[in-house]
């Protein structure tokens, strides 16, 4: 399986003498490794390790291991020291990562965040690799989906993006991994770019495909949803809507050898809800969608189990349109058990 990525495990440590800075210790490949905090925790620290391209992610396993046995593995970073206690590869294909923006004021109420992140997140593609942030940009379904949340009254603004293609990963990681921990200028606040980043989830597409089958779904919807219908735009998440969008996103970025049947009607019923219309702001207009749950009922159990393998893929792809703007996001909701 294809390298997308590799993290460090660093224990805390104390040594004396020369300690060498954990970007000088790193091999260089192409390029000198970005490293990229995600993980702290009792003295114990992850480090993503960001490359433009996850071609290059082979060599640098193979020299960071080298390195870890041929040394004491001690190194100094953000002014500590640490011992390098092991590095992981990533082979997932499907990431949802998170990293927060920090601002000094306030955040102007009616901005056009979801616009600006879409923005931030393709110059970040294009400064590791310019073909590909324009690729992305066209293409159709966009192999990403973005959402957001404020807090601290405001002045915070967690970005959530989630990654549909392993081999993306890499570019994404180099892009923010040059802005992480540093100052900048974001919808005309100053601000700064916290330097962790996690990892919410990872999966692979093997690992969605063998999704066991359930009869009863249900979702979250946490920002407005909605379709493209005969011209117009549906706001009712009618099942036929939600899981014919879900497939058809499927069958374009899945292995062709996990691709699912195409089904043309449907055998669901909506069991419950509890939904209103909302509007999220971007591309200069208001964006109507459906906010809240539903549960879908599959009485077919060949639709069931290819329901269920789209319920696991929704987290991360989103449902509806515009999903690479912030409409469209989902989790799935617990299904009450039937009494009896």
């Amino acid at each position: 399986m294809t390298i997308n990525g590799l993290s460090l495990t660093l224990l805390s440590a104390s040594h004396q003498g020369e300690i060498p800075e954990l970007s000088e210790w790193l091999p260089e490949v192409s390029v000198r490794p970005i490293p990229i905090p995600t993980v702290c925790d009792r003295g114990v620290v992850k480090v993503l390790l960001a490359l433009p391209q996850c071609e290059d992610y082979p060599e640098l396993l193979r020299g960071t291991m080298a390195g870890i046995a041929a040394t004491n593995a001690a190194v100094r970073w953000q002014e500590k020291t640490y011992n390098v206690a092991g590095i992981e590869s990533d082979r997932d294909d499907l990431h949802t990562l998170s990293l927060t923006f920090h601002a000094d004021e306030v955040f102007p109420k009616s901005t056009d965040f979801s616009r600006a992140f879409h923005a931030t997140v393709l110059d970040w593609f294009r400064t590791a690799d310019p073909v590909l942030s324009e690729t992305l940009h066209k293409a159709d379904p966009m192999p990403l989906r973005l959402n957001y949340r404020t807090g601290n009254r405001g002045k915070t603004l967690q970005l959530y993006i989630s990654l549909l293609r392993g081999d993306i990963l890499a570019s994404f990681l180099w892009g923010a991994g040059k802005s992480l921990g540093k100052r900048c200028t974001f919808v005309k606040t100053d601000c700064y770019l916290d330097p962790q980043l996690k990892i919410i989830q990872a999966t692979t597409w093997e690992t969605l495909a063998a999704t066991e089958s359930t009869a009863s779904i249900a979702f979250n919807f946490h920002t407005p949803t909605s379709f493209k219908q005969d011209g117009n735009i549906q706001p009712f998440l009618w099942p036929q809507l939600v899981f014919g969008s879900l497939l058809r996103r499927w069958n374009v970025l899945a292995p062709e050898s996990l691709h699912l049947p195409i089904i043309t009607d449907w055998s669901v019923r909506t069991a419950a809800y509890d939904l209103k219309t909302e509007a999220i702001y971007f591309n200069k207009a208001y964006q109507i969608g459906a906010t809240g749950w539903v549960r879908y009922e599959f009485p077919d159990p060949e639709q069931a189990a290819i329901a269920s393998v789209l319920a696991a893929y929704a987290p991360f792809s989103g449902i509806g349109r515009k999903t690479a703007q912030g409409m469209g996001c989902v989790s799935l909701r617990p299904v009450p058990r039937k009494s009896g």
